[in-house]
């Protein structure tokens, strides 16, 4: 049974999901790496054939951008995607906005 429980741990595709917090505490140790996180749909708006949407774990929130259309608020997904920084401006005047995760792949959560 330990045998079958570790060659599931190895198949590809299973990726352990990061919590938000994590990401929301030390956002610079996930940039441009790709993570996998779990949460609640809210705030998800439409832009085009793409969409943004916020993904609330308990306190803490992390916004996703997506080339799909947004999913239904309240669903719970499992969301991969790159951490990325979001600035606006020239140097002299950049402005830092939240990290976002760039999704890549979503499916419904447990």
């Amino acid at each position: 049974m330990r045998a079958l429980f570790i060659a599931l741990l190895m198949l590809p595709g299973i990726a352990s999901a990061t919590g938000i917090a994590d990401i929301i505490a030390s956002p610079d140790t996930y940039v441009g790496k790709s993570v996998t996180v779990v949460g609640t749909v809210e705030n998800a708006l439409p832009i085009g054939p793409e969409s943004m949407f916020d993904l609330r774990d308990g306190r803490v929130k992390l916004t996703v951008m997506s080339h799909a259309s947004p999913p239904a608020a309240g669903t719970r997904l499992s969301v991969t995607g790159t951490i990325r920084e979001a600035h606006v401006g020239d140097t002299g005047e950049n402005r830092d906005f939240p990290h976002v995760l760039v999704e890549s792949s979503r499916s419904p959560a447990p």
